[in-house]
């Protein structure tokens, strides 16, 4: 099937071993469906219906759909398909040593550019098709630099998938000025949430909340100077009756405030538009460490 992350970055991916009648890949089930409609389009192969997502009319995004991956008909080197099991699966005869040392034939898979056996070359070179990381002398996760073009860099093919959707571009001057509070001493009021600590949950786990940081502010540099503040500072928010360390950050827009949610301590932001002021006794809470996953 595909999956769509949250970078809408849309890839493959493969089943892992051939299921039974009853588990049957849900495209399969859709093609039963169809089977009932009078008219209705059949598929033989997963490759068809996802050709057939990427021709879809009125849905240009998907036409990406083709390029995520090789086609079944992709073979590596010596006209191979790119093994499922890794070399240490040689063990797999004792498996059934109670029944039979002589191992059943492997099973074909004519859907998928992958292989159901030990047989063939897992290089890397598709990074579509890296059933598994390992590679001899080294321990699973410990050779993933094996396949990557340099040490924390991206595969060796380059990422896989295909990102349906890019970046809005953006205005010169920000968020249009009806955003802007009408009375012009405001700022539009905006949500942010951090990667650390705005979820429920996650704000109650220990190793996260060493990770939380203080309530914040993101301002544009130029309302910043308006308002006579630097990174660090502090802003009274009248709406919601707190100070805020002050986060400089001009990928917001001129005259916009986004307010970080869902931190400890912080109430919550209930209005369209809010108003700022500079706080000479703010004292910052103390934040925490980036670079700390987890202590004790």
């Amino acid at each position: 099937g595909t999956f769509v992350n949250c970078e809408t970055r849309a890839q493959r991916f493969y089943q892992v071993f051939e299921p039974s009648d009853e588990i049957a890949p849900s495209w399969r089930w859709l093609d039963a469906i169809a089977a009932q409609c009078e008219g209705a389009a059949r598929w033989a192969h997963l490759e068809e219906l996802t050709m057939a997502c990427a021709a879809a009319e009125g849905v240009p995004e998907f036409a990406a759909l083709a390029d995520l991956a090789p086609t079944s008909a992709f073979r590596a080197k010596a006209d191979t398909k790119i093994p499922r099991q890794p070399h240490r699966y040689s063990g797999r005869t004792a498996m059934r040593a109670d029944t039979s040392v002589h191992e059943p034939q492997a099973s074909a898979d004519d859907e998928t550019p992958l292989a159901y056996s030990m047989e063939g070359q897992n290089t890397g070179e598709q990074p579509a098709l890296v059933p598994f990381v390992w590679t001899a002398g080294w321990n699973s996760n410990q050779s993933v630099f094996k396949f990557q073009q340099e040490v924390g860099g991206a595969l060796a093919g380059g990422d896989p998938g295909v990102r349906l959707l890019r970046d809005v571009e953006r205005s010169s001057d920000g968020f249009s000025p009806e955003n802007v509070a009408a009375n012009g001493d405001g700022f539009a009021a905006a949500r942010v949430h951090a990667l650390f600590g705005s979820g429920e949950l996650a704000a109650s786990s220990a190793p996260i909340g060493e990770r939380t940081p203080a309530p914040f502010v993101l301002l544009n540099s130029a309302d910043a100077k308006k308002l006579n503040v630097a990174a660090g500072a502090g802003v009274r928010v009248d709406e919601m009756q707190v100070s805020l360390a002050v986060r400089i950050d001009d990928e917001v827009g001129v005259g916009v405030a986004a307010i970080a949610q869902g931190l400890p301590g912080l109430p919550p932001l209930t209005t369209a538009t809010v108003h700022l002021a500079a706080d000479p006794d703010f004292a910052p809470p103390p934040s925490a460490d980036g670079d700390v996953i987890a202590k004790g």
